[in-house]
């Protein structure tokens, strides 16, 4: 157990990356509804199909992992600024929620609670935009650069989710992928400069 609590937190996101790789091109492989090209991921998590399990697992995993991610990153944080608990510890509750909202997109797939999905999947875009926002107010010994990395990626995916919404340009499925690699390239370097500044 004690191995497993002192994992680095850039490990844990490597290994998300690595489920959500697996996970979804096993998905795509295994589905016989190729519509989720033109509509969104979760298209692959609905139905009673292989597919549907694997996608929906992926992101159960993907869930737990976040959680145990923010576990590890918010200790390394409190080694490095012991004066931010509190700060660090509504960052923690933040990671969580959206671990939480993506256990929430498995559990209750789109075909069958769209409008409990929705919130679940919107929630989550809505923790992460807080999370990166606010990120030198919860833990100021982070670099600039990381905060204005935030700004950049919460501007291109909302300029991407508007042109979806309202303009109809492109499709959810690429606002979808465009944010989730912005949003693991962002863990990987904000967990791998705390682990840097630790060591």
């Amino acid at each position: 157990m004690k191995y497993l609590r002192e994992r680095p937190s850039y490990h844990l996101v490597y290994t998300m990356v690595a489920v959500a790789i697996i996970g979804i091109i096993l998905s795509a492989i295994l589905t016989t509804d190729n519509r989720w090209t033109v509509w969104h991921l979760s298209r692959l998590g609905e139905g009673k199909t292989l597919a549907a399990y694997v996608f929906n697992a992926t992101l159960m995993l993907g869930a737990l992992l976040m959680i145990w991610f923010s576990d590890s990153l918010i200790t390394e944080l409190k080694q490095l600024d012991r004066s931010r608990a509190r700060r660090l510890t509504i960052l923690w509750s933040l990671f969580v929620l959206i671990g939480v909202g993506w256990l929430g997109v498995a559990v209750f797939p789109f075909d069958q609670y769209p409008i409990t999905h929705n919130i679940f999947g919107y929630g989550m875009f809505v923790m992460v935009c807080i999370t990166m926002l606010g990120l030198r107010w919860f833990a100021p010994i982070l670099p600039g650069y990381l905060q204005s990395a935030s700004f950049g990626i919460i501007f291109i995916v909302s300029l991407a989710m508007l042109g979806f919404h309202i303009f109809h340009v492109g499709t959810l499925l690429l606002v979808e992928l465009l944010g989730g690699i912005l949003l693991f390239a962002w863990l990987i370097v904000l967990s791998r400069h705390t682990f840097h500044r630790l060591h």
